[in-house]
């Protein structure tokens, strides 16, 4: 299981993926579609983004 730092209400770590196929699998979704990733336990969706800033590309979370 993947957990994800906690934030929002929740008092620790929360569980937001079963494996890593299933978080890349929403990610690239939500790369190609541009729609938001709603983790639970974090005050609001995040939105991933491709950005490159000369040296590389990586993923910007909004």
């Amino acid at each position: 299981m993947l957990h994800g730092l906690h934030g929002g209400d929740t008092e620790g770590p929360v569980k937001v993926w079963d494996s890593l196929s299933h978080m890349f699998r929403d990610l690239a979704d939500a790369l190609a579609e541009g729609t938001e990733i709603r983790l639970p336990g974090y005050a609001a969706p995040e939105i991933p983004r491709l950005c490159d800033d000369g040296d590389g590309t990586f993923v910007r979370w909004s």
